[in-house]
């Protein structure tokens, strides 16, 4: 029980400070008038995401650059430092 305060109390102290941070992201136009769209994926998350561009999250954006219209597709690995290897 006291755990749980604590935390509805954190969150609470959280939240003006997560709706003061500006986000930012391209709208669809602006990737449409660049010509590209870049897209995060681990290499090491089959079916997901994998080495080379494969697996679900690169045919999605395959899927969404040809929707979009654009002449460039940009996948850029990451990599999980919290996954056990």
């Amino acid at each position: 029980m006291k755990t749980d305060r604590r935390l509805w109390l954190k969150a609470l102290a959280a939240m003006p400070l997560a709706a003061a941070l500006p986000a930012r992201a391209d709208g669809l136009e602006a990737i449409r008038q660049r010509g590209r769209l870049r897209f995060a994926v681990y290499n090491d998350f089959p079916p997901y995401s994998m080495a080379g561009g494969k697996g679900i999250d690169a045919d999605i954006a395959r899927a969404l650059a040809a929707r979009l219209q654009c002449s460039q597709l940009n996948a850029n690995p990451l990599v999980n430092l919290r996954r056990p290897r």
